[in-house]
């Protein structure tokens, strides 16, 4: 299994993201490409429709910019313990071990919206064309923060 595949199926504080597009998308081509003897047209066609969700979401192909729109629309433990906290005054604290997961998750979710065309595209032996996107390098975990402050 891929480390990309890895990371995504380790979400369990953010795991509504793996039902959102692209992430979807991109999980299934990802499955293609670790199943042996998949034809190459197959990968082709997933990866295609991984591209062409990213652009559907975020017309300029910032796949980095589709992560971090579904981190920011994740209804996730953390940030209901983060609305119920700023709403008692501080009294109902939030469990150590959940922001410390939620910490960590974010940093895989930085990894994951690094991914590169070039990263992938490794997976397709194709000499023509392979459909394209960018990855802007967002901080996701530095903008789901800012957002979690201005809640409440």
């Amino acid at each position: 299994m891929s480390d990309i595949l890895i990371k995504i199926n380790s979400l369990a504080v953010f795991r509504d993201v793996r039902q959102k597009e692209p992430i979807t998308s991109l999980i299934s081509f990802l499955e293609l490409v670790d199943e042996v003897g998949v034809p190459m047209e197959k990968i082709m066609q997933s990866y295609s429709e991984f591209v062409g969700s990213i652009y559907s979401v975020c017309p300029d192909g910032d796949f980095s910019e589709c992560v971090r729109k579904a981190v920011l629309a994740s209804d996730n433990p953390y940030k209901q313990a983060f609305i119920d906290n700023k709403n008692s005054g501080g009294q109902q604290k939030i469990s150590a071990l959940l922001s410390m997961m939620a910490d960590n998750e974010l940093k895989l979710l930085d990894d994951i919206a690094s991914l590169s065309y070039t990263g992938l595209s490794k997976y397709i032996f194709w000499d023509g064309y392979i459909p394209q996107f960018k990855s802007s390098g967002l901080d996701i975990s530095k903008s789901y923060k800012a957002m979690l402050e201005k809640l409440g």
